[in-house]
This record gives structure tokens, C-alpha cells and sequence, in this order.
């Protein structure tokens, strides 16, 4: 299972907050290279102190209904 934050295919993420709502955009480059999804979920933290962020991945998949 490939669990890297930008594994191939995703050009940047989308990281918003649960609580403040507050949302940045990341590029591969603005994090440690190699950073597993739950690594970064365990060292994020927003701005109002919250550790809870949601990662949307860009290019999104495609859906596999019809």
C-alpha cells in the first residue's frame, strides 16, 4: 500500500482544518520529501491549534461508477 503524501499523480494538496475551517494549499515541495500521510497528520497543526486537518488530493481520482 502506498501511503505517501504525494505519490505519483497528485500535484498539490488541499489541507483544511475540522474546527477553524481555515484551508491551504501545498505543493510537493513545502513538505519533507517522503512524508507519509499519517506523519503529516500527526505534525499538522492549524492556526487556531487544532491538530485535526483534511487532505484533499489534486488530480482528484476518477470515480469508478458509471
Amino acid at each position: 500500500m502506498d501511503d505517501q503524501l504525494f505519490r505519483a499523480g497528485v500535484t498539490h494538496i488541499e489541507v483544511t482544518c475540522w474546527s477553524c475551517g481555515h484551508s491551504v494549499t501545498l505543493n510537493p515541495g513545502d513538505v519533507p520529501e517522503g512524508i507519509t500521510d499519517y506523519d503529516f497528520e500527526k505534525r499538522a497543526t492549524c492556526r487556531c491549534g487544532t491538530g485535526w486537518p483534511y487532505v484533499v488530493k489534486f488530480p482528484k481520482k476518477k470515480p469508478l461508477t458509471m
